[in-house]
């Protein structure tokens, strides 16, 4: 996308350390990783969800979007 290199993975790819998301970063260069996941939404999960979200983000020293 322009200039921007953009990794993406599924659901649970991001859910733990290393993985794709680790391997996106590092050897594909990405700045930003796009999650697409079809999990059940519950209310009880969002702030979980979104604090593993930010530890990915920063682990691996990129945007989740």
């Amino acid at each position: 996308f322009n200039d921007i290199n953009i990794g993406m993975n599924i659901c649970e790819d991001i859910w733990y350390p290393g993985g794709p998301p680790r391997e996106q970063a590092l050897y594909g260069n990405a700045e930003i990783i796009i999650n697409i996941s079809a999990s059940p939404f519950a209310m009880e999960k969002v702030q979980d969800r979104e604090q593993m979200l930010r530890v990915r983000a920063r682990d691996n020293e990129v945007i989740v979007a």
